[in-house]
């Protein structure tokens, strides 16, 4: 299933190849969810999703299209959600603190489409995947029965200690980086924060199976010495050539 949400800060490309190096029977817990990209494609492959997030926004918008999804397309589809381009950077501060949460879930789907990254509260205006065909798609999508999204406040990089036979740890990294300082920068209400470092350390001593997928770089493939990788194409392929590398999953099994 086609998640109506974007997000180019990510490849999201990587989902066949997970389910490629997925044990068999596993639960996959997700932590960082966001666009659900690679989550529901691998619902949608029979693998149950046990999804996390921090981020209140996120929660709001994916629990409320669930429960309400005829409500939230209305007001997508309303002539009242159209804004003229000089507000733009005034709904990217205020759309979170709207008091209605069908409001926030709706403005969270329009401002996602109209941003050239798929952040809302960052981002420069590209209203063009805002469009008839992106409000038809989110009318089509149907949640994959095995999906499942909670809200804490756990650390992204603790989420990997957790210990259960049963079930595998995945994150969605994004860009490596090893500057933590840089990771906080500008961070949205929709952004969560991941400590790549303490990723990287929490992943080699952590007691159960976890994965971790990134952008391709040298940076992430040298952060990985003494863990397992899988290269991914930019059609999603593993391969064994890093020049054609646009993801690595990173795994402690």
């Amino acid at each position: 299933m086609k998640t109506p949400i974007r997000d180019k800060t990510k490849k999201n490309n990587s989902s066949e190849a997970i389910k490629d190096i997925l044990p068999d029977g596993m639960i996959v817990d997700s932590y960082g969810f966001y666009s659900g990209k690679v989550e529901f494609s691998l619902a949608s492959n029979d693998i149950f999703i046990n999804a996390h997030t921090s981020s209140y926004p996120v929660y709001v918008f994916w629990e409320y299209f669930r429960r309400d999804p005829q409500r939230i397309c209305e007001l997508v589809d309303s002539e009242d959600f159209l804004f003229p381009s000089e507000m733009y950077t005034i709904f990217q501060e205020k759309w979170h603190t709207y008091d209605c949460a069908a409001i926030r879930a709706a403005m969270f789907f329009v401002m996602n489409r109209s941003s050239d990254t798929g952040l809302i509260s960052s981002g420069k205006l590209d209203a063009q995947n805002y469009s008839p065909i992106s409000i038809s798609n989110l009318k089509k999508f149907i949640f994959p029965e095995n999906f499942h999204l909670n809200l804490e406040e756990e650390k992204v990089s603790d989420s990997i200690l957790r210990s259960d036979p049963e079930r595998i740890n995945l994150i969605i990294g994004g860009k490596f980086s090893y500057n933590f300082f840089d990771n906080q920068k500008s961070k949205g209400v929709e952004e969560v924060l991941i400590d790549h470092r303490q990723v990287m350390k929490n992943l080699k001593k952590s007691p159960s199976k976890s994965m971790v997928v990134y952008d391709y770089s040298k940076q992430a493939e040298a952060a990985a010495k003494n863990l397992n990788k899988v290269l991914v194409d930019k059609f999603g392929r593993i391969t064994s050539d890093n020049s054609k590398a646009e993801e690595i999953i990173v795994a402690n099994f």
